[in-house]
């Protein structure tokens, strides 16, 4: 009888452990997708500011081209302050920044339902997905293949690592 119930006990905390590190797990992996996602997000606007704005071609913003683009963007911020203000008050509150938030949420969800809704069904389905995947997981390889052989070797790996690291340290210091 003390064994079953010492069994049954032991059985009992396992499972709690294991339910626990289960959600854990389940909470660090949407941590890394949100910041993949936001890294992602972050490297574009980079790359399209740099497109904009880089008038001398030389890859890189020099103070006036620079001050050109943090104009740009003030302006960009004012325009959507102004189209999320619906009471006109100058701020914007609680309800219109989730309201704003949604309207984005909304546009980009179906921009992205577009893109991939290949049969134009209305839907993503699983063939769809699965391709989706397939070509995201192209970009990185050959975003981190420098040789060009089709493949990421060990030492590829290790600079793409070290390359994302560096770049996430930067932008945790900002």
């Amino acid at each position: 009888m003390k064994f079953t119930a010492t069994l049954i006990g032991a059985l009992a905390i396992t499972m709690i452990a294991t339910s626990t590190a289960s959600a854990e797990e389940a909470d660090n992996k949407r941590a890394k997708i949100k910041h993949h996602a936001k890294h992602h997000h972050h490297a574009h606007a980079r790359k399209t500011l740099l497109e904009q704005f880089d008038a001398d071609g030389d890859g890189r913003l020099n103070p006036d081209e620079r001050a050109a683009a943090k104009a740009a963007v003030e302006t960009k911020k004012a325009e959507l302050k102004d189209k999320a203000d619906k009471n006109d008050d100058g701020k914007v509150g609680p309800k219109e920044r989730a309201a704003a938030h949604k309207a984005r949420h909304d546009h980009v969800t179906d921009k992205v339902k577009d893109k991939l809704d290949k049969n134009d069904d209305g839907k993503v389905g699983p063939v769809e997905r699965k391709v989706a995947k397939k070509n995201h997981r192209n970009h990185h390889k050959d975003h981190a293949d420098k040789n060009d052989d089709g493949k990421v070797g060990p030492k590829e790996r290790k600079i793409d690592r070290a390359r994302h690291r560096a770049n996430h340290k930067k932008r945790s210091r900002r």
